[in-house]
This record gives C-alpha cells, structure tokens and sequence, in this order.
C-alpha cells in the first residue's frame, strides 16, 4: 500500500463514494482523518482498518443513510456524527478507544447505535438525537471525562449501570423523561446534573466535588441516595411529584465552584449550596439526620412542614426558609439548637430568615426571639441572685444578732449583785439623796 492510500499525519481523506472506502480495506492503520463527503449516497462501510489515527468525521451529509465499521478499534482524536438527517444506523461494535465522541443531530429515522466495546475514558455527547434506549447492548463505558446527553426527542431509557467514575454528568432536557441507571457510580469531580427524568438509580454514589449534584423538573417520587456522604452543592429544584428525599449519610456540602444552571430559579436559590425548591408535594418533613457541614448558606422553599438538621454544627452564610405551611418551630429550633458557636463564622441570628403565612419575612423574627429570650435569661438569673444575696444577708444579721444579746447577757450577769439589781440601785439613788452603799460610803445626788 502506497502512503496516500493509508494516509499522512495532519492529512484528511475524503470519502465520497462506497468504491473509494474499499481502497481503505488493506490499511490496518490509517494515519490522519477521515472524512465522509456531504454528497455521499447511501451506506458507508469501512472495513480492515483498526485503528485511525486521527478523527473519523461524518457532518453536514444528507444522503448518508448508514455508517458501519465492524473492525475499528481505535480513534485517537475524534469521532463526529453530526447533522445526518437520513442516516438509520450507526454501528462501531469493535470501537474500544476515542477521547472525543460526539453524536448530534442525527435522525429522526435512526434505529440504533453500537458502541457496545467503548469503554472510555473520554469526552462522549449524545444531543438532538431520535435515538430511544442507551443500554449495555449499545454503549457501556466504565469511565469517561464527561458525559452529556441533552435534548434527545425519543430517549426513554439511559441505563449506563457500568459507569462507576465520570469527571461531569449532564444528562438534561430529554423530552421522553427518561429512566437514568447510574447504580455502580461512585463519584464524579466535577459535578452531575439531571433534568427531565422519571426514575433515577445513584444507589453507589459517594462524593460529587466540585460542580455538586442537581436533579431537577423530574418526575420523581422519591430522591434516595444512600450512599452519598458529601457534595460540593445540593439542588433539588422543580420535581413536580417528589414527596421523598433521603440522604442518610450526608454529612459535608462543602459549596466549592458551584455548577452554573440552565433553569430560571431564584437568584438567592442560585448562590445557596444548599437549594430544595418549589417541589410541590413535598410537604412532610425534610430531614438530612446527619449533616454537620455547609460551607455556604441554605434556601429552602415550598410546601414542606418542617427541616430537621438535628447534627447541623457549621455553616457560614444565610438560611432562607420559605414555606406555606407554620415552620415556626423549625426556625425556632435552627435559632436556638443548631446555631453555630464557631467565632470564626461571620453568623448571627440575623442571618435566619423565615417567611411562612401570617409572618413578617423580616430577618429574623427568631433573632427577635433570641434576644427575648437571652433579656428573660439574664433577668431571671438577676433575680435569683438577688435573692440569694437577701437571704446571705438576714442570715449573717441573724447570727449577728445572736452574739450580740449573748454579749449583754454575760454584761449584765458580771455587774449583778446577789441581793439587787442594778435597775433597784438606780431607784434607791433616786429617792435618797445621801445613800449608804454596801462599804459604808456615802452614796447620793448632788
């Protein structure tokens, strides 16, 4: 095989017939791209090659109706379906390897694609498909960059249950709400975000650092997380049928570079590491039993009946409570129980504002109740004291009291005579002027 048969580096070969792709057969190797004419007609086989050095390009290539290459193992730069309006198949079942994966805008008569052998790592987009199921028949990597699988019209069911680690996820605006299997995931450094789904398994999921998770405008009933132990940041927004959310481990939500979002929510609700929103349903108890942790402040709002943070220790910004339904007493307890003691914190009642019905909203009624409440503290412990000092005074005047008549009755005892009293001498003094007294001295008055 000649040079230009099997390529160059840095070069892009253009396939625009099914005669030219055979003359690629002999070429294990192929060095540089390929790319596929936009006027090639009907179905693109490449076959003998494994491995292409470059990219494999098809864009913008109206008539191209099927792409299929049973041999290709590898890609090292990229491989793109993009803009195929008539393709019906898409099927690299040998593809083990491409750091760059991108399908988007193909169909709507596309049936089926085999990724079956891709196993990552790489930066794969699935977006304006009419693909209706990913499953491990068709694309069953164990580790990728990222994933993005957006606005895919027909996508009923994403099951990728051999991905255990992902840099990012976004898997949003899928108009079939589909069914989202992640159960082997563990973590993912820089963020998840799920929009538009009906079922959800996240069963191994421990740590999401960085971007944090979202699940948002979902069917779901129920958010079970088992595993997850801590989060960068923690949105739960608009799930229109959620009565659930359990998350018995969650200990830290560390509120480092938080993940931009597509949906309109509200601008506090947007800083806030910690956003559970207008989930209509939810209108039970909240409850994160073992959270310790939020680097950053809180924004619950909606229909929920009270927000339990029973381990809650830390936490640097303001909470915002919003609901319909009297969670005075959650505000109370978050007032009083839960506030941080730390004196690096920047924190005060002030911070806590809690707005349900027949409440002012201003910051904070429970700061208005912490100072009652500390006024009551302080006079009571006054009082207490004073009466302890009243009491240590009667005694000590008391004892004072005792020595003192003990005192005049030893006196009076020492200056007493046997045959009268010193009250009968005064009188006898009285009434004689010249008194003899017991010596025979004269005694009187002047």
């Amino acid at each position: 095989m000649s040079i230009l048969r099997c390529g160059s580096p840095g070069t892009t070969t253009t396939i625009s017939s099914p005669g030219q792709a055979i003359l690629l057969s002999p070429c294990s190797t192929y060095t540089g791209s390929i790319a596929v004419a936009t006027s090639f007609p009907g179905q693109l086989g490449i076959f003998g090659v494994k491995t292409i050095t470059e990219s494999l390009i098809a864009s913008n290539a109206p008539t191209l109706t099927s792409l299929i290459s049973k041999d290709l193992e590898t890609i090292g730069t990229a491989f793109i379906a993009n803009s195929l309006t008539a393709i019906a198949n898409i099927s690299l079942p040998a593809l083990k390897s491409v750091p760059v994966l991108r399908l988007e805008n193909v169909g709507p008569v596309l049936s089926g694609v085999d990724l079956s052998a891709y196993d990552g790592p790489g930066n794969v987009t699935i977006s304006q498909t009419w693909i209706e199921m990913l499953n491990a028949s068709s694309f069953a990597p164990t580790i990728l960059d990222s994933l993005t699988i957006f606005q895919n019209r027909e996508l009923e069911t994403i099951d990728l249950s051999s991905l255990s680690s992902a840099t990012n996820i976004t898997i949003a605006q899928n108009s079939a709400n589909p069914a989202i299997n992640l159960t082997k995931l563990k973590s993912s450094t820089s963020g998840i975000y799920l929009n538009q789904l009906s079922a959800l398994d996240l069963n191994s999921l421990k740590n999401v650092s960085n971007g944090g998770l979202t699940i948002s405008t979902s069917t779901l009933e129920t958010i079970d997380l088992p595993l997850l132990s801590s989060t960068s940041n923690l949105s739960i927004v608009q799930n229109s049928a959620l009565t659930t959310i359990n998350l018995p481990l969650l200990r830290e939500i560390s509120g480092s570079n938080q993940r931009s979002q597509s949906s309109s929510n509200q601008t506090q609700s947007q800083s806030a590491v910690l956003t559970i929103a207008n989930n209509t349903l939810l209108t039970g108890d909240i409850s994160l039993p073992n959270l310790t942790t939020i680097s950053g402040s809180i924004s619950i709002n909606g229909t929920f009946s009270n927000l339990s943070l029973p381990q809650l220790s830390s936490f640097t910004l303001p909470i915002l409570l919003q609901s319909t339904q009297n969670i005075s007493t959650t505000c109370d307890n978050l007032a009083f129980s839960t506030f941080p003691t730390d004196t690096n914190t920047s924190s005060s009642p002030s911070n806590i504002t809690c707005i349900y019905p027949n409440h002012s909203p201003s910051p904070h009624s429970t700061a208005y109740q912490l100072t009652t409440a500390i006024i009551a503290a302080v006079s009571s412990a006054g009082i207490m004291l004073l009466i302890s000092l009243i009491a240590c005074i009667f005694l000590c005047f008391q004892r004072r009291q005792k020595r003192r008549r003990v005192k005049e009755l030893e006196m009076r005892r020492w200056k007493s005579r046997s045959w009268r009293t010193l009250e009968e001498e005064r009188r006898m003094m009285k009434a004689w002027p010249m008194y003899k007294g017991d010596n025979g001295s004269s005694v009187g008055g002047f």
